[in-house]
C-alpha cells in the first residue's frame, strides 16, 4: 500500500490492488485525498467510472482482452505513477486437455467437461497423440495398451 510521507500527494487517487476471476480483473482504487474524486478506470476499450469519497477505496471488474492490455485511471494526479497497471492474457484462452482411457472415468470427464475453458477429447489407447494438446490425463490405462 502506497503511504504519504512529509506531505504533498494529497489529491492522489491510485491503483492499490487487483485480482483475476476467470477473463476478468477486479481493480482496486484508493483515494488518499481529502476531497471527494471521480475516475474513470479503461482496459481494452471498456470504461468504468469510480466514485470515491476522501480515504475511499473501492473496486471495479473489468473484462481482460486477449492478450491482456493496460489499465488506466483518468485525470492526472500527483502521482500518475499508480494510474497505470498491466495485464496479461493469453491469446488462446482455451485449454485442449486429453484424456487416454481404457475405462472411462465419468467422475473425471463430467468435472472437466464444465469448465467453460476446457476443450476435452477422449480417446482409447493405442492412439497417436497430437502435439496440440496442453494437458493429457492418462486414466485407467493398463501398460499392455500404452
Amino acid at each position: 500500500e502506497l503511504r504519504q510521507f512529509n506531505g504533498g500527494g494529497q489529491g492522489n487517487v491510485g491503483i492499490i490492488d487487483r485480482r483475476f476471476s476467470g477473463s476478468n480483473v477486479t481493480v482496486t482504487v484508493k483515494n488518499y485525498g481529502d476531497a471527494p474524486a471521480t475516475r474513470s478506470l479503461e482496459l481494452g476499450g471498456v470504461t468504468r467510472q469510480v466514485q470515491l469519497d476522501a480515504g475511499d477505496v473501492a473496486t471495479e471488474t473489468l473484462p481482460v482482452p486477449t492478450g491482456g492490455g493496460r489499465i488506466s485511471l483518468s485525470q492526472g494526479d500527483d502521482l500518475p505513477t499508480d494510474n497505470t497497471l498491466y495485464v496479461a492474457a493469453p491469446e488462446d484462452a482455451s485449454v485442449d486437455v486429453l484424456v487416454l482411457t481404457t475405462d472411462e472415468n465419468q467422475f473425471l470427464t463430467t468435472a472437466l467437461s464444465v469448465i467453460p475453458e476446457v476443450s476435452l477429447t477422449v480417446d482409447n489407447p493405442p492412439t497417436t497423440v497430437s502435439r496440440k494438446y496442453d494437458v493429457i490425463i492418462y486414466s485407467n490405462v493398463t501398460p499392455d495398451r500404452l
